[in-house]
């Protein structure tokens, strides 16, 4: 008796449904899923996915007559590409938020394991960068180090987070661009796996060495007393200062990332080893970086904000 009495309920609550939502199917919410990123739809074949992603643009390429497609950085997912549709126009809603260098909010359609543009919401756009052609370069260098690198799928948190950082003392002239260069240079190849190592000679296990080499292609820094030179080392000579600059570039908190300053000979260094260890190490080198360093030899430096504080 129990169980007609529940199949009767059953029925009951059933014809309900049907009563408040009598062309459920045709409303399309037949086969409505939800989950924590979006709502996912299918009805008669057809599939989406909607997502909202706050990213950072890295390069567009142009599709068609109204068409763009982007690269972009996004926390969870790593390096994406999606289609713009109609962002071309000057009078498009999208155009300012999917313009490269823009962060962004954007709310993305997945169909078929491509992603589409649906919304795009301005959150910081960067204008500073086009105002000093270096500054515009040794981004685009950045970006184009993070398109070769870093892979789609993966959560990045902390390689946009340092990318939006770097940006950001890039474009308020709070930190030179050597500094920036290196200190991106080495904290990225670290995020990625491929960190030097910087604890101790690894022949006599010196920690303090007043002087040193940095080997590129090991990735280990010798003490003048042990270093025996080999052509395919790629050895940068460094001071005790540049060897405590790069520990603490590799092994510091995120907070504590750019809060400190180097002297110009130590910088000079540190930089030097940086680009070498990235071209060795990524087997890559961008034209957008040959294109900073003719700028560089082109243009007189921008001047360096003073400071009491030098490494």
């Amino acid at each position: 008796v129990f169980a007609i009495l529940l199949a009767e309920v059953k029925t009951d609550a059933s014809k309900s449904l049907d009563t408040i939502l009598p062309d459920r199917k045709n409303l399309g919410l037949s086969g409505l899923e939800t989950n924590g990123t979006g709502c996912r739809t299918t009805q008669k074949g057809y599939h989406r996915t909607m997502l909202t992603k706050r990213c950072l643009i890295l390069q567009e390429r142009q599709a068609g007559d109204a068409g763009r497609f982007l690269d972009i950085l996004t926390k969870t997912e790593g390096v994406l590409e999606v289609f713009v549709r109609g962002s071309k126009k000057a009078n498009s809603k999208h155009l300012a938020a999917t313009q490269p260098f823009a962060y962004s909010k954007l709310c993305l359609a997945e169909k078929n394991g491509r992603y589409y543009v649906e919304s795009a919401e301005p959150i910081h756009l960067f204008y500073g960068l086009r105002e000093h052609l270096t500054q515009l370069a040794l981004a685009a260098y950045f970006f184009d180090l993070i398109r070769y690198a870093v892979p789609t799928g993966q959560q990045q948190n902390f390689i946009l987070r340092l990318t939006l950082n770097t940006l950001y003392y890039l474009t308020t002239g709070n930190r030179s661009e050597a500094f920036l260069k290196s200190v991106f240079e080495l904290r990225f190849l670290s995020e990625l796996g491929m960190m030097p190592d910087v604890l101790v000679c690894p022949v006599c296990m010196e920690y303090l060495p007043q002087s040193l080499f940095y080997s590129a292609r090991t990735g280990h820094f010798y003490c003048q007393k042990c270093y025996t030179p080999q052509e395919e080392d790629y050895a940068v000579p460094m001071s005790l200062g540049g060897l405590q600059a790069i520990r603490h570039i590799v092994l510091t908190e995120p907070e504590r990332l750019f809060q400190f300053r180097l002297g110009a000979e130590t910088q000079q260094a540190v930089n030097q080893f940086s680009e070498t260890f990235v071209r060795y190490q990524l087997d890559y080198q961008p034209q957008t970086l040959q294109f900073y360093k003719r700028l560089l030899s082109t243009q007189p430096p921008l001047p360096r904000p003073s400071s009491s504080t030098d490494r």
